[in-house]
């Protein structure tokens, strides 16, 4: 083999590493892409699904305070019907003291009206006996006269009235 049939041969092998470096380039840029292609729709899988998880825990946790907030509403409004069932008992007790309370002072009113009206009743006794004290000797019934130990020894009969 000489020179001149060499260069067909290495212009031929030349050739064939060029379309082998070529296909080779192709094949490459073709798995890149292909690469690139399917990491792009992983990445859009794995995003899609992260936001379907976040979606799925903002509704979980959304559903959780609900449930939440109704748990405490719940307490709350039981707690304060217990404290106004018990504050309307106490209301209804002090209701009744005061009216217990307004009855005694009206019966106290009563029995002072009657003190006074005793107490005028006396000062009148009283008055009309100093009236007669002041009266010459009152006159006594015939008998009494000469008997005055006996009449102060026992006193006259009293009247039954039928109280």
């Amino acid at each position: 083999m000489t020179q001149p049939e060499h260069e067909p041969l290495a212009a031929a092998v030349a050739s064939q590493i060029e379309a082998v470096v070529a296909a080779a380039e192709q094949a490459a840029n073709e798995f890149r892409q292909q690469v690139e292609s399917s990491a792009y729709e992983q990445a859009t899988r794995t995003r899609e699904a992260a936001e379907a998880d976040a979606r799925r825990m903002r509704q979980e946790a959304a559903t959780w305070a609900a449930e939440y907030l109704a748990d405490s509403k719940r307490i709350i409004d039981e707690f304060t019907a217990e404290r106004v069932t018990k504050i309307s008992s106490l209301t209804d007790e002090l209701i009744q003291e005061a009216e217990s309370l307004q009855r005694r002072f009206n019966e106290t009113q009563n029995v002072r009206r009657q003190i006074y009206d005793l107490i005028s009743a006396l000062g009148a006794a009283a008055e009309a006996i100093a009236l007669e004290a002041q009266i010459s000797a009152p006159e006594l019934p015939a008998g009494l006269e000469n008997e005055p130990q006996a009449a102060s020894a026992e006193p006259p009969p009293v009247a039954d009235s039928g109280d």
